[in-house]
């Protein structure tokens, strides 16, 4: 069977730490940067968002939907 083709991109701009803390998470996993950042992005639950946007979403706390 044929995998789908991925021909779209999501990405966020991180600080030299925090890329650090995702090579080494996707290293340890014996993945790509690419490949962890996809399967855990995919893995993730829903969450639930403010209804309205705000510059910093620091203050709120992510809740799995449904909760």
């Amino acid at each position: 069977m044929k995998r789908a083709l991925r021909i779209k991109s999501v990405g966020t701009k991180v600080s030299e730490a925090e890329l650090r803390v995702l090579e080494s998470r996707a290293k340890t996993a014996g993945l790509t940067l690419s490949e962890w950042v996809r399967a855990v992005l995919l893995a993730a639950p829903g969450v639930e968002f403010p209804a309205t946007r705000r510059r910093s979403w620091a203050g709120w706390r992510w809740r799995r939907c449904g909760r």
